[in-house]
C-alpha cells in the first residue's frame, strides 16, 4: 500500500475542516466577548462600574475581561489583596456576565514596577494574592468554582504601559474566558 499524499482528497478535507472549526471557535469567542460586553454596557449604565476600568477583548486563547486600576479609584488596599467596593461591585457584574458564557476561565494578577517586599510578600506573592482575592470575589458571586482552571499571578513582568511602570493601569486583574472549552 502507497502511502497517500499529503495534498490527497483526505488531506484536503481535513485541512477545510480545520479552517471551518477555527471559523467556528473565532464566531464563539466573538459571540462571548460581544455578549459580556453588552452585559457590562447594561452594568455601565445603572452606574456599577464606576471607578474600575473595564475592557473586553477577543484574546489569542477566548475573551479576555480586563480589570484596570483607575487613578483615584484604587482596586485594592495599597499593598493588600483586600479588594474595594468599587472591585467587589465590578466584579459582581462580571460574575453575571460570565454566568451566561460557557468556558473555562483562568484568573491573572498584575502590579505596577514599584519593588514591593516585606518579611511575607513581595510583587509575585501580591499579584497572585490579588488574582485569588478576585477568585473569590467571582465564586461568591455564583460562578462555579469548577470552571477555574488557572489563578496566575505576573508581579511585574507583563507591564501594560512599559514605559511608566508605575502607572496605575499596570495594576490589574485579568480574566481570561477560555474558548473551545
Amino acid at each position: 500500500n502507497a502511502p497517500e499524499a499529503s495534498d490527497g482528497p483526505a488531506a484536503k478535507q481535513a485541512s477545510r475542516n480545520k479552517a471551518e472549526t477555527k471559523a467556528e471557535q473565532h464566531k464563539k469567542l466573538k459571540d462571548a466577548s460581544e455578549l459580556i460586553q453588552r452585559k457590562l454596557a447594561q452594568s455601565e449604565e445603572a452606574g456599577s462600574l464606576s471607578g474600575v476600568n473595564v475592557t473586553v477583548s477577543a484574546h489569542a486563547e477566548g475573551s479576555l475581561i480586563s480589570l484596570v486600576e483607575g487613578e483615584e479609584h484604587p482596586m485594592f488596599g495599597i499593598a493588600t489583596s483586600t479588594p474595594s467596593q468599587e472591585l467587589r461591585a465590578t466584579v459582581k457584574k462580571v460574575a453575571t456576565a460570565l454566568m451566561d458564557v460557557e468556558g473555562d476561565i483562568v484568573i491573572r494578577g498584575h502590579t505596577d514596577g514599584r519593588a514591593y517586599f516585606t518579611a511575607d510578600s513581595d510583587n509575585w506573592r501580591l499579584s497572585s494574592d490579588r488574582a485569588h482575592a478576585a477568585y473569590r470575589l467571582l465564586v461568591s458571586n455564583g460562578v462555579a468554582s469548577s470552571r477555574f482552571v488557572r489563578i496566575e499571578g505576573y508581579a511585574d513582568t507583563v507591564l501594560k504601559v512599559r514605559d511608566k511602570p508605575n502607572a496605575a493601569q499596570n495594576r490589574r486583574i485579568e480574566i481570561l474566558l477560555k474558548s473551545g472549552t
